[in-house]
């Protein structure tokens, strides 16, 4: 996880598995073994780790993951077009609460791992993290874009998992507040919908 840090790129628990996002996107996959030495792949999704692999074999792991993180870095922006833009937005919004979890009222956030082991770490998934608000509330704090039916449900697993008394606050671009998600919240107990700035918007 230092590896990744030091680089300039946020280590999360993905599943029992720490990779390494740069605003939500996974740039790498860490393995640290009992004796201390990481084994990093570094690459945005399984294919372009296997590509990697294949093509820059001479070049040092450090290296490769300081070079992924500044090409991610620099389209992970306000007004991209680039693809790298479009991946994984969920958790770009996550990547910005941790950082400023006062957004959403809180005082504190950390990543949660997902329910389950990702096929690819590409798609839209609900991604969750859970805090304290300034009254010492437990909350669970749940991110998506665009329209999910599954946000609520989902949602509510990751409060069943994580803290089932917490409050559940859902996070989403402001303009995928969609009137389908808002009658599902109405009705699921202790639950908030949230609309903020969407990050790719310039």
């Amino acid at each position: 996880a230092n590896v990744s840090s030091d680089a300039g790129a946020r280590p999360v628990d993905d599943h029992g598995r720490i990779v390494a996002e740069v605003a939500g996107l996974e740039v790498a996959r860490i393995d640290e073994p009992s004796d201390g030495v990481p084994t990093i792949e570094v690459g945005v999704g399984e294919a372009d780790r296997e590509l990697h692999s294949l093509v820059h074999t001479t070049l040092d792991a450090a290296t490769a993951l300081r070079r992924a993180i500044s090409m991610v870095a620099a389209e992970r922006r306000p007004g991209s077009m680039h693809p790298l833009a479009r991946m994984a937005r969920e958790r770009w919004l996550r990547s910005l609460l941790l950082a400023a979890p006062g957004t959403v009222g809180l005082e504190t956030l950390e990543a949660v791992p997902p329910l389950g082991a990702r096929a690819t770490g590409l798609g839209n998934v609900p991604s969750a993290a859970g805090g304290v608000d300034s009254s010492g509330t437990t909350v669970v704090v749940v991110c998506s874009s665009g329209i999910d039916l599954e946000l609520v449900p989902e949602a509510a697993d990751y409060r069943r998992r994580e803290a089932p008394d917490a409050r559940l606050v859902l996070v989403v671009p402001e303009r995928d507040r969609h009137a389908v998600t808002e009658s599902l919240v109405e009705i699921t107990p202790d639950c908030e919908l949230i609309g903020v700035h969407a990050p790719w918007l310039g």
